[in-house]
């Protein structure tokens, strides 16, 4: 275990040698329960274990673990990864995929199910619930895609960096379908935990605007710029703020960022 841990990447699934529970009680007639988890590393980074549910693939949040608890603590599965959890993995990513597809060709019905059909293996799977949101909202289903939001601001996953393409994407419809309220819920959640972010600085000035709250706008889009002075379309929209202040609308030949 101890040479696999100090690999630059790896994949695995591990049980934990000292658990006393994996989500159900355990009787005294009950041996030990098995509490399966898949452990993964990238480029020497951390180690980080996500939790198997039922369908053999991975959910929820990623927790960091030590090596030195990582070697004493977890022992390696593999013949439950090479048969269960790798096969469940890939079949669950050819579904993603061919939900992905129906989506980027507007075919939205086929998406939804899609996109339901990952959902039904995985509930938290961040990459389906993005996707199904965005179908909502493509479609303009507001009532659907306020369920999907509402999903979304409970899943920690969501608002991590990593997410960061999927989240603006879902943030940006939201805005423009005029869910101005959730979507500014939103951005302030993740403001909360990425406050060096310029561009949730942007989207913040933008939902304020639209809000007509110009003088919370302005101090989102100069946040922006002070975090990134290069900011271009940041520039652009504090140009049509100032504007739209001084005139109380935009002059002729004006244009409002997209």
């Amino acid at each position: 275990m101890a040479e696999i841990a100090q690999k630059a990447n790896f994949q695995m699934v591990v049980s934990d040698t000292k658990a006393t529970k994996c989500g159900e009680s355990v009787t005294s007639q009950e041996a030990a329960p098995q509490c399966y988890y898949f452990a993964e590393r990238k480029d020497e980074g951390p180690i980080f274990l996500q939790a198997l549910n039922e369908q053999h693939v991975p959910t929820g949040n990623k927790d960091p673990v030590a090596m030195e608890e990582f070697v004493a603590r977890y022992h390696p599965e593999t013949l439950r990864y090479f048969n269960q959890v790798l096969p469940a993995m890939e079949k669950l990513q050819q579904k993603l995929v061919k939900a992905e597809k129906h989506l980027q060709n507007n075919k939205l019905d086929k998406a939804e199910a899609a996109f339901k059909d990952v959902l039904a293996v995985d509930s938290e799977n961040i990459k389906a619930v993005f996707g199904l949101g965005t179908t909502y909202l493509t479609g303009g289903n507001k009532e659907s895609a306020a369920e999907i939001f509402s999903k979304i601001m409970s899943l920690e996953l969501a608002f991590k960096p990593e997410q960061a393409g999927m989240f603006n994407e879902f943030g940006i419809k939201m805005r423009k379908s005029g869910m101005l309220e959730n979507a500014l819920t939103y951005y302030k959640k993740a403001l909360a935990q990425q406050d060096k972010d310029e561009n949730l600085y942007f989207n913040l000035a933008r939902v304020s605007f639209e809000m007509e709250n110009i003088e919370a706008s302005m101090e989102y889009v100069n946040k922006a710029l002070e975090l990134n002075p290069d900011f271009k379309e940041a520039q652009q929209m504090k140009n049509f703020i100032a504007k739209s202040s001084e005139n109380k609308s935009p002059q002729p030949g004006s244009e409002k960022p997209q």
